[in-house]
């Protein structure tokens, strides 16, 4: 079923691009690419190629698609489209977006200099291509005001939805996280209350909560150890850890030499042997590669 709706997400978006214009092979690529949140296009310079809004929207609803939990679209095959809206990370996921669509394109048109639909249109795509970490490119973000280039680095970490093509921490973690700090808090104010953490009307037990912390730990202390390997190579502070954060959540650019019109190309070998893990340890979340540095995993025949 779920390679039935990955299958049919693909021809659909694939059917759209062909009647905005592009071509059969551009499109079946694009297609193909946005849904699995991979992001390479057939051109060097990405979605700036087509400069086409109709082709920017479709692929952002593909993205958009792409980034939201295939198991909940089967769901809704099941029990209806009101499925979306009692799923609690979508509805985040979704908020998100819009929240951070909404800042970016009000930044940029008192700060950036572009009139409110332009910003509107470069706010939206980039938005939802650095939430789903596909990475497509339609506007020199670089040029954008620090404000925006800063919410767009928090998306490297948020990523999308769990169940999705994206990386990232995704959504749902942070779901649960804030409700824990929001449970913590109350607590600190009535020290015998007994608190839970709820997600989807479930109360998530105390072990899932733990797990998730210490994910996130991890997480931000991959960034900063990947980093310093990096800045060791000579590439600049922000440069080498907005790469790595790019290369962890699978994003792909990130800002200055490796940003919008840039690459990875000039980064010596040792930097992208680095950047090579660092892409590894995202895709498969932390936990699985880093369980291959302990002794025990290779002293006993049962882990394989």
């Amino acid at each position: 079923a779920l390679f039935f709706i990955y299958c049919l997400f693909t021809v659909i978006g694939t059917g759209f691009l062909v009647i905005c214009g592009m071509t059969n092979f551009d499109a079946i690529n694009h297609s193909m690419s946005a849904i699995a949140t991979g992001g390479f296009s057939t051109y060097d310079n990405s979605a700036m190629y087509y400069n086409s809004v109709s082709i920017e929207v479709v692929l952002a609803m593909i993205m958009f698609l792409g980034g939201g939990n295939f198991a909940l679209y089967y769901a809704v095959t099941q029990r209806g489209i009101k499925t979306l809206w009692r799923d609690s990370e979508f509805k985040s996921y979704m908020m998100i977006i819009a929240v951070l669509t909404l800042l970016i394109t009000l930044n940029l048109f008192f700060s950036g200099g572009l009139q409110f639909f332009e910003g509107l249109r470069c706010a939206f795509f980039q938005v939802v291509s650095f939430a789903t970490t596909t990475g497509y490119v339609s506007y020199d973000y670089d040029t954008w005001p620090t404000f925006s280039k800063l919410l767009l680095c928090l998306l490297y970490l948020v990523g999308a939805c769990a169940g999705s093509t994206a990386g990232g921490i995704k959504v749902g973690r942070f779901v649960v996280m804030s409700r824990a700090i929001a449970a913590e808090l109350r607590r600190a104010i009535h020290p015998q209350m007994l608190l839970t953490v709820n997600f989807n009307g479930r109360v998530m037990p105390i072990a899932v909560v733990a797990a998730i912390s210490r994910f996130f730990f991890v997480y931000i202390m991959t960034i900063a150890v990947m980093s310093l390997l990096v800045v060791s190579t000579g590439l600049g502070i922000e440069e080498s850890i907005f790469a790595v954060a790019s290369c962890l959540s699978s994003v792909g650019p990130a800002f200055g030499t490796v940003g919008a019109t840039g690459n990875y190309a000039d980064i010596n070998w040792f930097g992208k042997l680095v950047l090579c893990v660092t892409m590894l340890l995202g895709r498969l979340e932390l936990f699985t590669m880093l369980a291959l540095l302990r002794s025990e995993f290779w002293s006993s025949n049962r882990n394989w």
